[in-house]
């Protein structure tokens, strides 16, 4: 081993995928929702280098939100009755945690630490449309996820109001779930090197040294 390498302990994308889900396991959520947090911003990076804006910078709310769309809305869906005449089609899954709601998310707890606004923006009843005649309100939870679905009249017209209560669990594990899918799947790995890096640890530095120079 050369001198140059003693201590430097690689962290690879996987391993942020690990550490989200050590976190949730010690129960560590606040830790594990940030670092999940930035997990759609990475792959969208990869998966969508040509999403930029018109001065070159990369579209970095339309990376991100495509990128959960595509890849990660799967993992947030609910069965619901189907009120069509299709006996045969009695249930679809039906999206209860979107693409817009994770990056408002995303904005509000890593670049305010404001977790707790959205929650409270909620239950004062403050609405942003997210889909077309669909109004989501979500607040995130500990232990449990619960979607309720009701009928409100806003601007003279009939609207589909979604109530999500999601777990910080449950949102982590679904955006690890798609990550590595996406991550197994693309072909070409090296496109997550740049995301990768080597942090130093100097006990481990002194031990191998000490090993090496014996």
């Amino acid at each position: 081993m050369k001198k140059e390498e003693y201590g430097k302990v690689p962290v690879d994308f996987l391993c942020r995928l690990e550490e989200i889900e050590l976190d949730i396991k010690e129960q560590r959520y606040q830790s594990a929702l940030a670092l999940a947090l930035t997990i759609p911003d990475i792959c969208g990076q990869i998966a969508y280098p040509d999403k930029v804006r018109k001065n070159g910078l990369r579209n970095v709310g339309d990376q991100y939100q495509t990128w959960f769309r595509e890849y990660a809305e799967e993992h947030f869906t609910y069965p619901e009755e189907d009120n069509c005449d299709d006996k045969e089609n009695k249930e679809k899954e039906k999206v209860y945690f979107t693409d817009q709601m994770c990056y408002q998310l995303r904005c509000a707890f890593l670049h305010s630490g404001e977790i707790g606004s959205i929650s409270i923006n909620c239950l004062q009843g403050k609405r942003d449309k997210v889909s077309n005649d669909v109004f989501y309100q979500f607040e995130l939870s500990a232990d449990s996820t619960r979607v309720a679905s009701g009928e409100v009249e806003i601007q003279n017209k009939i609207t589909l109001e979604k109530q999500v209560r999601i777990s910080i669990p449950d949102l982590c594990s679904g955006i690890c779930k798609a990550a590595r899918d996406f991550y197994k799947n693309w072909e070409h790995k090296e496109d997550f090197d740049p995301h990768s890096y080597n942090m130093v640890n100097m006990h481990l530095f002194y031990e191998q040294f000490a090993k090496n120079n014996s």
